[in-house]
């Protein structure tokens, strides 16, 4: 079996810590076994939505320390591939002057606005946020979400992956690689934390949240 795992956020330790698990469950199954490996190319990481480069670096570090612990070598591809960073600057986006245009934002039939609305209110707390007064956080949310999708898509087609692992399906990157999966009918996995670190839920092919 062929698995790829597409969270790996080591500043949210208790999350991080699980993916590890289940990666060492799949190696000890004999899968082959591939990561997703940021290298700040988000700009607007849920785990870090200023985009501080000491928060990246941290994290970068922390990831790179874990894969090297592991049982067996596995594979690391780029978070966002340089075909989908190459498409992704003939995106033009709208002025979003509302909350109600920025949730109907559609594209190539994907309802990127509303799916890209949780990281936004996580982002800015609050879910009445003026979307002018947040402009650019906004525009790098969709833009991220957009480079991700087209990267997940490039992946599945290509290589094959058997069964995703995706955190939380709630936030912008993760429902991106939840929706390339839906349209490549991929089987994926959601898992997230149930109020304490050493408790998760694993669940096929839902939305958590």
């Amino acid at each position: 079996m062929k698995v790829l795992f597409t969270g790996l956020l080591p500043i949210w330790q208790c999350h991080f810590i699980a993916e590890c698990n289940f990666i060492e469950e799949h190696l000890a199954a004999g899968d082959e076994v591939a990561v997703l490996t940021c290298d700040a190319s988000l700009k607007a990481c849920d785990a870090n939505p200023g985009h501080s480069l000491p928060h990246c670096l941290v994290c970068m570090g922390m990831r790179q320390s874990a894969v090297e612990l592991l049982s067996s070598p596995i594979r690391s591809l780029p978070l966002i591939s340089p075909g989908a960073a190459a498409r992704l600057r003939a995106l033009a986006l709208p002025e979003f002057r509302s909350l109600a245009q920025l949730r109907e934002y559609a594209w190539e039939g994907l309802d990127v606005g509303q799916d890209v609305y949780a990281s936004l209110i996580t982002a800015t707390g609050s879910a009445f946020f003026c979307p002018l007064k947040h402009a650019g956080l906004v525009r790098k949310t969709i833009r991220d979400f957009v480079a991700v999708y087209l990267t997940a898509m490039e992946y599945l087609e290509k290589d094959g992956y058997d069964l995703i692992y995706v955190f939380n399906g709630r936030f912008a990157s993760a429902k991106a690689w939840i929706r390339a999966c839906e349209k490549t009918r991929t089987d994926y996995m959601t898992h997230e934390r149930l109020g304490m670190p050493d408790r998760t839920e694993v669940e096929p092919d839902i939305l958590l949240h």
